[in-house]
């Protein structure tokens, strides 16, 4: 199957735009937070520096170790399909796949 579109179609994007404000509110914040969010643990942590519950923070890291885990299989198996289901697009075995007009977009040279 080939793409019968203007050879010229994938340069009339917004490569150039500025970012808007929500686009950089939506970046900024959650830093902003994170940097909050730090900076009081170590205020917390020169105020009173004995510990207190140990074992639930040795929880909470395994915790958070293991959905990093979690969530890095299940992008790794989403690429994977992603990528077998590109290949037989590309081998011409393709029934009811993706639509044709997404396929070409992901096929088309990037600049």
């Amino acid at each position: 199957m080939t793409c019968a579109t203007d050879s010229n179609d994938w340069r009339r994007g917004d490569r150039g735009a500025a970012p808007t404000p929500k686009a950089v509110a939506l970046v900024l914040l959650p830093a902003l937070v994170l940097m909050l969010a730090f900076a009081f643990s170590y205020v917390g942590a020169f105020h009173e520096p004995t510990p207190h519950n140990v074992p639930l923070a040795v929880a909470c890291i395994g915790l958070g170790v293991i959905s990093l885990i979690a969530l890095a299989l299940v992008q790794s198996t989403l690429q994977a399909i992603f990528q077998a289901a590109l290949y037989l697009y590309t081998k011409g075995v393709h029934e009811n796949g993706f639509p044709a007009e997404l396929m070409c977009d992901a096929l088309r040279p990037k600049e």
